[in-house]
């Protein structure tokens, strides 16, 4: 009786964790429609990621934040100072060969830095702009709705039991157990 038990709670679960995928499509069985519980509710499933996706987890406007970080400004910083360099050593002189005669190593260094005193102000404005459009216009939640709205139900089957292959397998175990145990208990009493 337990080894009874134990493979029919096993397998009631088991059944119980394919039917939350399957059937993928609606099936209407003597005037009951059955169909898995993910495959029917995507599309509230997708709603309500996105919403603790978009409230929870990533904002747009932390998102903006990070693009006006002081790592971020560095970085446009040292990009721009590199593509200064390069435009004035090597794209000025093909562009205006008799600028070339004058181009000393000092004189590159003083249009550069004529140039880099007003870049600080320059990416700050620019970072702290497009941050702030980004937290305007960027829309977390429809994007992250219309991703998990649009997955196949293969993909959504996949993904899910991706990040839930171990809970799934312990409900399983777990059914199992139960099963064991209340087979032991009937053979005790029987």
């Amino acid at each position: 009786m337990p080894v009874v038990g134990a493979f029919i709670g096993w397998f009631t679960n088991y059944i119980a964790v394919k039917m939350l995928f399957h059937p993928r499509e609606a099936l209407n069985i003597l005037g009951i429609t059955v169909q898995g519980v993910f495959p029917r509710r995507q599309a509230a499933l997708a709603e309500k990621l996105g919403k603790v996706v978009s409230e929870q987890l990533i904002t747009a406007q932390e998102i903006g934040e990070q693009i006006a970080s002081p790592a971020t400004k560095q970085k446009v910083r040292t990009a721009v100072e590199g593509f200064l360099d390069t435009a004035i050593r090597e794209r000025l002189p093909v562009a205006v060969p008799m600028v070339a005669m004058f181009l000393s190593p000092q004189l590159i260094e003083t249009v550069k830095g004529a140039f880099v005193s007003d870049l600080d102000s320059l990416i700050d404005s620019t970072l702290a702009n497009v941050g702030g459009s980004l937290a305007s216009t960027l829309d977390i939640k429809g994007l992250v709705q219309a991703k998990v709205a649009g997955f196949s139900s293969d993909r959504l089957e996949e993904l899910l039991i991706e990040i839930m292959k171990r809970e799934f397998t312990f409900i399983e175990v777990v059914g199992g157990f139960l099963g064991a145990t209340i087979g032991l208990v009937q053979a005790c009493l029987v």
